[in-house]
């Protein structure tokens, strides 16, 4: 008589039947390694930072922004003064979103004094 038919590939070669178990054991070996991986780039990252490497590309102009004043409008809105080197940009944070608008220079203008 002909033999029992087993499941075969097509070079006649019979499969074999996947164990419970092993595929979880690898998934949680590359979990592991993805996130020993992860927490290096970031650990290198934040020493990056903390040495003063990764504050500015090179060749990079040095912008400073300071938030001068802000002001609550209501229980949704926001607005605030903020200065980008030279130039004065108000910020409106609302409900609908956040709206920015670059104000004109004034010349001989003095920033607005900080209330105590």
């Amino acid at each position: 008589m002909s033999s029992p038919v087993t499941p075969s590939t097509g070079g006649g070669l019979p499969l074999r039947a996947a164990e419970a178990g092993v595929g979880w054991d690898l998934l949680v070996k590359e979990m592991l390694i993805t996130a020993v991986l992860l927490l290096v780039v970031y650990a290198g990252l934040r020493l990056l930072a903390r040495k003063g490497w990764l504050t500015q590309l090179p060749g990079a102009p040095l912008k400073r922004m300071q938030a001068l004043q802000s002001l609550r409008l209501s229980a949704r809105t926001t607005a605030f003064l903020i200065k980008v080197d030279e130039t004065e940009v108000l910020i409106v944070e609302g409900a609908s979103g956040v709206e920015t608008t670059i104000l004109p220079t004034v010349p001989g203008k003095t920033p607005p004094e900080k209330e105590a």
